[in-house]
């Protein structure tokens, strides 16, 4: 058997032998993947819808997507081999899911009807909701909203959240969160009601009429 060695590694030196066992090592290694791969289920592209939510998430001119919403969940899908595609919708996150214009939805508040009409997930993200009021209206708790219009976002979420925390304020919805910042800073109202997050995005890029506004703002 010693003398055969030689020869064997001959036989491992030479080309015709490295290719052979190049073409092998190829072979196997395809094998392993089909086999890894053979009982995952095709890859599929979620439709997920978008709209004006900073920081969330926002429609820039161009019309690609940015936020945080966006970073994340582009990362875990990533992670998990699952294929996004962001749709601007120019219509409620409800009409645009139970229509099947989009699967799915970054970010939203839980509710019965939502719960009945759709399948919710274990929350990712947690969000808290603030009073924004020009300094000097005298708003510095809930109880200062007793008999005042409050402005707030006219989504389903949101409205029930405020008539719990405000029973006493005259609401007013308005169709968007910047228009609730708008409202509060031209003194049509005596406060808003926001969310936290958007207030991080909305005073570093004021909207229209808010540039010098001088605004307070209470925690919930």
């Amino acid at each position: 058997s010693c003398r055969r060695m030689p020869r064997l590694f001959q036989c491992l030196l030479s080309r015709r032998c490295l290719a052979v066992l190049a073409s092998f090592g190829f072979l196997l290694l395809a094998a392993v993947i089909l086999l890894r791969d053979a009982g995952r289920p095709p890859k599929r592209t979620y439709r997920m819808g978008v709209d004006d939510a900073p920081p969330y998430y926002s429609i820039r001119p161009d019309g690609t997507i940015q936020g945080l919403a966006f970073d994340v969940l582009n990362e875990a899908a990533r992670r998990t081999g699952i294929v996004l595609e962001w749709v601007p919708v120019h219509e409620s996150p409800d009409t645009a899911l139970r229509e099947k214009k989009v699967d799915l939805w970054p970010v939203l508040a839980e509710t019965q009807e939502r719960d009945r009409l759709f399948h919710v997930t274990r929350p990712w993200i947690d969000s808290t909701f603030c009073l924004l009021s020009l300094r000097g209206r005298g708003i510095h708790s809930r109880t200062d909203t007793a008999g005042k219009t409050v402005s707030h976002g006219n989504f389903p979420a949101t409205t029930k959240l405020v008539r719990a925390a405000l029973p006493a304020a005259n609401l007013q919805p308005e169709d968007t969160r910047p228009a609730v910042m708008q409202s509060v800073c031209s003194g049509e109202v005596s406060a808003g009601f926001v969310e936290s997050r958007f207030l991080d995005a909305a005073l570093l890029s004021r909207p229209k009429g808010c540039e010098n506004a001088e605004l307070q703002i209470t925690l919930l």
